[in-house]
């Protein structure tokens, strides 16, 4: 996996390493992830989030799936996290920009990864 900070933003690359899918790293990236997806973080915290899911958000669904020895469970541990994410869009604590991320976060995901230009264009020019 690459994983890049920058103040510009965070990278990381679930897709391929050596032309090898890094399927494996999917269930400890979605611990990483739930466990920093709580309300009241800083906004770089939901930055991080938005980055690497709205770039392997379907990308991770999918790994998750192919290792799962109970796919049941995988799908409730993924509503949970998207749960928080709507916990963090709702508290009062939440910048606007943090809030604007992780409602497209949730709306890609309810897309299915495949949002259609009209609500690309809004949250393009929204943030």
């Amino acid at each position: 996996a690459v994983v890049s900070t920058q103040s510009t933003g965070v990278v990381i690359n679930l897709r391929k390493t050596g032309g090898t899918p890094i399927t494996p790293l999917a269930p400890p990236l979605l611990e990483c992830i739930s466990q920093i997806s709580k309300p009241k973080l800083p906004d770089t915290v939901y930055e991080v989030i938005y980055h690497a899911l709205i770039r392997y958000g379907g990308d991770f669904e999918q790994h998750l799936q192919a290792v799962a020895k109970d796919t049941t469970d995988v799908k409730a541990k993924v509503e949970r996290l998207y749960d928080s994410f709507r916990g963090i869009v709702i508290d009062d604590a939440t910048s606007d920009i943090s809030r604007l991320r992780m409602l497209e976060v949730i709306e890609r995901r309810a897309y299915g990864y495949s949002m259609p230009e009209s609500c690309l264009q809004y949250y393009q020019s929204a943030g």
